[in-house]
């Protein structure tokens, strides 16, 4: 059995379609979603949760109906805009959570104890919430959705307006919690960070589903798609400006501080053409692909070419 189920999913606000007759299902790992704004992520999150009801299709959560026993118990929610109670003390509010999720004081006081160690935020357990940065509330607001061990959470933009050092620390614990056998929904701005994390992405334009895939898959099946491709250089090496000149097929070289950045189309030969280049020239480097920027920069677009990959699995 899935453990999530979306089946012509339509949401309708007087006459617009916020979401139209969106289908996929989740069994495993990470699955992110994607779009612009007002693309219809976090209305189809709330319904997912029970917070929405759709005005047809059907939703199910191991099972389930959203907003049953069941389907509550299985999901663990983090709202893009998440209120705190700001004079309490993260024990204070995660010992408020744990009563809510029928946990007697010794179990949630455990619980506690267990989740501010493992989201880092033990040694502020007794800190007011108010003294808190972004990055440790998304974080405190991790913990409690994690107070009832559920099996899937559903996070609503978790790494945005976090700065590198709380958007790292996020990631890790959403890394630990895959590790463990969770399944993670998330939507984000932050397209970088779902290259790392994410196995799936679900993309939606104006209510829509366009795409579904990995992004190798998604990216193989664009027409005139691009990746970029950035590089760290651990040693200098000044003779970098041939490469674009001596492997033709690059669109845009871009050097940065400590490294440079390709912008290539999706070919993996040429791709093993800029590595081997770099190999023979005793280049001492690491990469990294942001698959993903570049897909989403195709749909802001309206890449017509985008519909194609809606029957990625």
């Amino acid at each position: 059995m899935e453990a999530l189920t979306v089946e012509n999913l339509t949401k309708r606000y007087d006459r617009e379609d916020v979401l139209k007759e969106v289908s996929f299902k989740v069994d495993s790992g990470a699955f992110g979603l994607i779009g612009p704004n007002g693309a219809g992520k976090t209305t189809l999150i709330k319904i997912i949760c029970g917070l929405l009801a759709p005005t047809s299709g059907r939703v199910l959560i191991d099972g389930n109906p959203p907003g049953s026993p069941a389907a509550n118990a299985a999901i663990g929610y983090l709202s893009e805009r998440q209120g705190y109670y700001e004079q309490r003390t993260p024990e204070e509010y995660l010992g408020f959570f744990g009563a809510l999720h029928g946990l007697t004081r010794a179990q949630t006081q455990e619980r506690t104890r267990e989740l501010l160690a493992k989201v880092g935020l033990a040694k502020n357990a007794k800190d007011p919430i108010s003294t808190f940065s972004r990055g440790m509330r998304q974080r405190l607001g991790i913990a409690r959705a994690m107070l009832h061990r559920p099996r899937i959470y559903l996070l609503d933009e978790p790494l945005s307006g976090l700065d590198p050092t709380g958007r790292k620390e996020v990631m890790r614990v959403l890394s630990d919690l895959k590790k463990e056998g969770s399944i993670i929904f998330l939507s984000s701005h932050e397209l970088k960070d779902m290259d790392t994390l994410c196995d799936q992405i679900l993309m939606l334009s104006n209510g829509k589903k366009i795409a579904r895939g990995n992004p190798d898959s998604l990216m193989a099946k664009i027409r005139g798609a691009r990746e970029v491709l950035a590089f760290n250089l651990h040693s200098p090496f000044p003779a970098l400006d041939r490469l674009p000149a001596e492997v033709p097929g690059i669109l845009k070289f871009e050097a940065s501080e400590g490294g440079f950045q390709l912008t290539i189309p999706h070919d993996p030969a040429l791709e093993r053409k800029i590595l081997q280049w770099l190999l023979d020239h005793f280049v001492d480097f690491s990469m990294k692909k942001h698959v993903i920027d570049s897909l989403y920069s195709q749909i802001l677009e309206d890449s017509p070419e985008a519909g194609e990959a809606d029957n990625a699995t």
